[in-house]
């Protein structure tokens, strides 16, 4: 969801989803009948009214994990994945192309869709942890010299073993001055494991803000997290600061019911004026299972606050 002044609209909100649909008992049968599109609602600020379902992803099929943005241009940017994973019927290896339509301030039109990139090596499981992982690109745009410029961020693995285990995941950064046509690309984190990142255009301050959970500082194991928040340069789209949020290491394992099967992909980082807020999951909280028992770690949502 994104709410934002777009042109002669006014204060909008943008929500985008993905519509799934099975049209037989059998959704991976022979031939496949299961779809999923990537659509679109747009509704006045006070909700008075919202249009139909606006279908963004054309004819394309097999996708996920929509991004909406509406730009200080008044400009409506949405991004998703197309993956390949019906046409590989589940099995590896998987890949991705991420794509992204842009409409003009006030409308509900989007122009073409716009490769921004593909992606060979999409996150698998992660050769240290058990919890479910996907890599799911995120946009934001930011005034750079008086022009819009679109960024997308996301991870990658940067070996895959056996095309299934995913060993140093990286977080990269691309961005384009030209509504998708062209794109530029970076590599924000520095080395170990890096994923499920988050970015925000920092309204008021010149850098963007990139957060992630790391590894990299469980030298051995490769297994303990903890966030990073990195402050980006918006001219060059390098990193110029890393900051470590957390100040231990959490153990992604310790939860009595999850176990190791979810932590925290929910990450969210929001900056303004050069402040930054990254909301994270974390085991550091100790308490009786539901009243019963000893005290032991559980999940809990966290806030850090840190200047960019």
């Amino acid at each position: 969801m994104a709410v934002g002044r777009s042109g002669s609209a006014g204060e909008v909100v943008w929500v985008t989803f993905t519509d799934y649909q099975c049209n037989s008992d059998d959704c991976f049968g022979e031939p496949v009948t299961f779809t999923n599109q990537i659509k679109a609602v747009r509704c006045q600020a006070d909700l008075t009214h919202c249009t139909q379902p606006i279908l963004v992803s054309g004819q394309q099929n097999s996708l996920q994990f929509s991004d909406v943005t509406v730009g200080p241009d008044g400009r409506t940017y949405v991004t998703w994945e197309e993956d390949n994973f019906l046409a590989n019927k589940g099995q590896p290896p998987s890949n991705q192309r991420f794509w992204m339509r842009v409409a003009e301030p006030g409308s509900t039109h989007f122009g073409p869709a716009r490769e921004v990139a593909f992606e060979p090596k999409d996150l698998s499981p992660l050769h240290a942890n058990d919890f479910r992982v996907a890599t799911v690109p995120k946009n934001e745009v930011k005034m750079v010299n008086g022009k819009p410029r679109a960024f997308v961020t996301w991870d990658s693995c940067r070996v895959r073993a056996l095309d299934a285990v995913c060993e140093e995941p990286r977080i990269n950064l691309t961005w384009s001055d030209d509504l998708g046509r062209t794109w530029r690309r970076s590599v924000l984190s520095a080395g170990g494991d890096n994923y499920f990142p988050t970015i925000s255009a920092n309204p008021g301050g010149k850098s963007l803000a990139v957060a992630w959970y790391t590894n990299r500082y469980d030298a051995i194991f490769h297994n303990r997290q903890d966030v990073e928040l990195a402050t980006v340069n918006a001219l060059t789209g390098r990193t110029t600061r890393l900051q470590r949020i957390t100040r231990t290491s959490n153990e992604t394992e310790a939860d009595p019911l999850l176990g190791g099967s979810f932590i925290g992909d929910y990450i969210e980082v929001f900056a303004r004026n050069d402040v930054a807020y990254v909301g994270y999951n974390a085991n550091y909280r100790s308490t009786p299972l539901l009243g019963q028992g000893v005290p032991i770690p559980q999940q809990d949502n966290y806030v850090s606050r840190k200047h960019l």
